[in-house]
């Protein structure tokens, strides 16, 4: 018998649906080495195209949501336009997660471009032209900043002081 909780089995169970269906490079999976197991909380990454960079931000944020259920983090991108354009209607986010780790009912919410879990955790896309002041207080358990050369400051500056709830992990990819 088995002494892991529920929520321990479904987010092992996660971890080997996402490994029979991708497969980290060296490059990713040093990165992913330093936020899920070293336990870094702020990693930046500079690399070129094709180097996956959607595909790690994604499976770094599922595991967290996976792990900690109820969880929301966020997926932060120049604007939210552009985060619409690479994730939703791309539809990278809604066809990357196996469809049993994902709510049954409405697992995605085109209003506020928010994928749902079953355990209750979310990732919202959102753009750091958004007004910094609606996010106030909020509680992440992990941020993506995608193209962050071309962030808005503030926006991060707003956002930080969130991660210190759950000393929330920050994946920077430019």
């Amino acid at each position: 018998m088995s002494n892991l909780t529920r929520d321990q089995l479904l987010y092992a169970s996660f971890i080997k649906a996402m490994d029979d269906i991708w497969a980290p490079h060296e490059g990713q999976k040093d990165i992913l080495d330093d936020l899920l197991l070293k336990g870094k909380d702020t990693v930046f990454v500079d690399c070129g195209r094709k180097f996956g960079k959607t595909e790690l931000c994604l499976i770094f944020l599922g595991h967290i949501c996976m792990k900690y259920p109820n969880s929301m983090c966020y997926y932060v991108c120049h604007t939210q336009d552009n985060g619409k354009d690479i994730l939703w209607d791309d539809p990278r986010i809604k066809t990357f997660y196996p469809k049993q780790f994902m709510r049954e009912r409405k697992p995605f919410t085109e209003s506020d471009l928010t994928a749902h879990f079953v355990n209750g955790s979310k990732i919202k896309i959102m753009g750091s032209t958004m007004n910094v002041d609606n996010k106030l207080g909020v509680r992440p358990r992990a941020v993506v900043y995608e193209e962050y050369r071309k962030h808005k400051t503030a926006f991060d500056e707003g956002m930080d002081p969130n991660r210190a709830v759950y000393n929330a992990p920050l994946l920077i990819i430019s």
